[in-house]
């Protein structure tokens, strides 16, 4: 991990020497979450995934050269997952009797590379992405009736145990407005398997978010 905080800090360093302009700015919005469990030997047929709603905010340094702007971000996210359980039907409808959301809270490093697609003067989109790295600091599983806390990397329950490193791939689109604000769509896919079922360990849990973002430099 040292290895890549130790690459973008050089990364950095060099593109601020070349860059025709750099700012700072802040960024927040919505998360619309999953995950994507494969293979399923801890996942019955009786259960299925939904969507959780959460939200990210953080910090970013916009770097532009040309046609292209380099973006690293350090931000707060929430992403998960819910969980219904299909316990009946009557040939029609299937009836839902139990639901669990798991709520995952990360500190996450984002280093977006985009590229310029002028529209006008006051408008120019954005589109490219880059590699992630985030830390996860707390999970909150949540019932109807009850909600518990659950410890990274810690086995304390076998099937709900899960590993705090995650890491994978963005990719963005936004739209720049009066060179100060954005509004944007960012797509988060999981490459890392964040299981760490001992019951079994051949489970993969990927995470999945699709992240609606709102933007501001301060020029």
């Amino acid at each position: 991990m040292k290895k890549i905080y130790f690459l973008i800090l050089a990364l950095l360093l060099a593109n601020s020497v070349i860059a025709q302009n750099i700012n700072f700015g802040f960024k927040g919005g919505f998360n619309i979450s999953t995950q994507n469990f494969d293979p399923n030997n801890a996942f019955p047929s009786s259960l299925y995934t939904g969507f959780l709603v959460g939200f990210h905010a953080g910090t970013f340094v916009n770097i532009e050269y040309q046609s292209f702007t380099i973006q690293p971000g350090l931000f707060y996210t929430t992403k998960g997952v819910i969980i219904h359980q299909q316990s009946a039907s009557d040939g029609i409808f299937d009836y839902n009797v139990a639901e669990s959301n798991n709520k995952f809270e990360y500190i996450e490093v984002a280093m977006n590379l985009l590229y310029h697609v002028p529209i006008d003067k006051d408008m120019v989109f954005k589109l490219g992405g880059g590699p992630y790295l985030a830390h996860g600091t707390s999970i909150t599983n949540s019932t109807l009736t009850d909600s518990q806390q659950i410890s990274f990397d810690a086995p304390q329950a076998p099937i709900n145990s899960f590993k705090s490193l995650d890491y994978g791939i963005n990719f963005l689109g936004e739209m720049q407005l009066f060179k100060r604000a954005s509004i944007g769509l960012q797509y988060g896919f999981g490459l890392k398997n964040i299981s760490n079922n001992t019951l079994f360990p051949s489970d993969h849990i990927k995470n999945s978010v699709i992240s609606i973002t709102f933007g501001v430099l301060l020029l």
